[in-house]
C-alpha cells in the first residue's frame, strides 16, 4: 500500500469508527498541506486537533542541511520550511563534530531518543496530538509523546546532487586545456548540444576537476559530451521508523476518544 492510500484508509476508518453521530468530523489533509498534519479533526465543525498516520514502516521527517567543505561544517538551510530548534542543532553539532565522517552520506550515529525528540517537536509543530498506525489490519492510536513506545527510529544523512550541465563557454575552454595536457590523440568540436570529445583514452563516466568545478562525460554518439556537475546538493537529515509495539495500549486509546468530547 502507498502512503497516499494509507491516509486514505484511515481517515475512513476513523471516520466509521468515531464519526457515526456527526458530531465528529475527520478530514484528511496530507496530500494538499505540507505544513500540517495528515488528518485534522473536527468536532460540531471546530477544527481541534490532527492526527499523524504512519505505516508500520515508513519516513518521518526531514531536514535540509548545506555541507560547507571549507568551514567544514553543516548550516541549517534557508530552504527548510520549519525553523531550527535546539534538537536540530543538537543532531548538527554531533555532525560537525565528525564532519568528515558524514560528509558524503550515512547512518547518524547518537541517541535515537534525541531522534524522538525531534520527530514528535516536528509533529507537534503540524498541530498533531496523535498518530495513527495499523499492524495485521488493526488500527492503533496513540499520543504523539508515546511514539518512542509503539516504534523504533533511525536517522541517516542524504546527499543527492540536483543534476549536470553544459560548462559555459570559459568552462569549455577550461576542459579543453586541460584535456590537451593530459590526454594522447584528443580531439574535440561544439555543437548546439555542448562540448563534444573524442580520444582513446577517455570513458564514459570519467571525471575532472578544474577551478572547483567538477567535469564529467556522457556517452555522446562516437565521442562524448562535457557535462559541469551543479554544485548544489540535495542534503538532507532523514528519520524513519518500524513498529515494535504491535498492540493498542488502552489508556491511550481512551484519551483519544476522551479529547473527542
Amino acid at each position: 500500500m502507498q502512503w497516499q492510500d494509507f491516509e486514505i484508509e484511515c481517515t475512513d476508518y476513523l471516520n466509521r469508527k468515531y464519526g457515526v453521530t456527526g458530531e465528529v468530523r475527520f478530514v484528511r489533509m496530507g496530500s494538499t498541506n505540507s505544513t500540517v498534519s495528515d488528518i485534522r479533526v473536527e468536532v460540531r465543525g471546530v477544527e481541534k486537533f490532527y492526527v499523524e498516520a504512519k505505516m508500520a514502516a515508513s519516513q518521518c521527517g526531514q531536514f535540509v542541511l548545506h555541507p560547507d567543505a571549507q568551514k567544514q561544517e553543516f548550516v541549517f538551510s534557508e530552504r527548510n520550511s520549519s525553523t531550527e530548534t535546539p534538537t536540530s542543532r543538537k543532531i548538527i553539532q554531533h555532525m560537525n563534530e565528525n564532519f568528515e565522517k558524514y560528509v558524503r552520506g550515512g547512518v547518524l550515529e547518537m541517541d535515537k531518543q534525541v531522534f524522538y525528540d525531534w520527530v514528535e517537536e516536528h509533529y507537534r509543530g503540524m498541530g498533531a496530538r496523535y498518530v495513527i498506525t495499523s499492524h495485521d489490519d488493526r488500527h492503533l492510536i496513540f499520543p504523539v509523546e508515546k511514539l518512542r513506545e509503539y516504534f523504533d527510529i533511525g536517522g541517516k544523512y542524504r546527499v543527492k546532487r540536483s543534476g549536470s550541465r553544459s560548462p559555459s563557454r570559459k568552462q569549455q575552454e577550461q576542459a579543453i586545456d586541460l584535456l590537451r595536457r593530459a590526454k594522447a590523440g584528443f580531439s574535440y568540436r561544439v555543437t548546439s548540444d555542448g562540448l563534444i570529445v573524442k580520444g582513446d583514452d577517455l570513458r564514459q563516466g570519467e571525471r575532472f576537476e578544474i577551478d572547483d568545478n567538477v567535469y564529467w562525460l556522457t556517452d555522446y554518439g562516437d565521442g562524448y559530451r562535457v557535462r559541469i556537475l551543479s554544485k548544489t546538493a540535495n542534503s538532507n537529515v532523514i528519520f524513519s521508523i518500524s513498529l515494535k509495539k504491535r498492540v493498542q495500549g488502552p489508556t491511550d486509546l481512551s484519551r483519544f476518544i476522551a479529547d473527542l468530547g
